[in-house]
């Protein structure tokens, strides 16, 4: 697993490349408890966003089965929880109307289903980033040296 300075270079560049560098990023590494305590789930990762300060906080949680099994999966993760922030004007576009839906049962109903499309879109995103630009491409930045 990279270090949190490695990953914090590897941000810096995927920035550039998102055309996020706007954005203030911070990362760090959590635990299980952690990650349940912010997002009360298991999961790889997670990205407290403040849209209107452009400030984000990833996370990648060190103890879920896929981050330590699965080579790279950090990578993956990483890529994802920036989608969120490329993709997060869409979401809050969503987010604004969802209010105007008058009945709670229809509005919970589609809340649900959006969040679960929405995470969809972004993984999917995320894959296709993944197999395009791999993280082969950092390879100069994994074994210690500069961008």
């Amino acid at each position: 697993m990279p270090t949190k300075e490695q990953i914090e270079q590897i941000i810096k560049e995927l920035q550039k490349i998102l055309r996020i560098q706007d954005w203030d990023i911070s990362f760090q590494y959590v635990s299980e408890a952690e990650a349940r305590d912010l997002y009360s789930e298991d999961c790889s990762g997670g990205n407290l966003r403040y849209r209107d300060r452009a400030e984000s906080r990833i996370i990648i949680n060190t103890d879920n089965s896929r981050i330590k099994d699965v080579p790279d999966y950090w990578y993956h993760t990483l890529v994802h929880e920036l989608y969120h922030i490329v993709t997060d004007d869409f979401i809050c576009i969503i987010d604004d109307i969802m209010p105007q839906v008058r009945d709670e049962y229809v509005r919970k109903e589609l809340n649900d289903t959006k969040n679960v499309k929405y995470e969809h879109l972004v993984n999917r995103l995320a894959q296709g980033f993944v197999n395009a630009y791999p993280v082969s491409n950092f390879d100069n930045i994994l074994k210690g040296g500069n961008p």
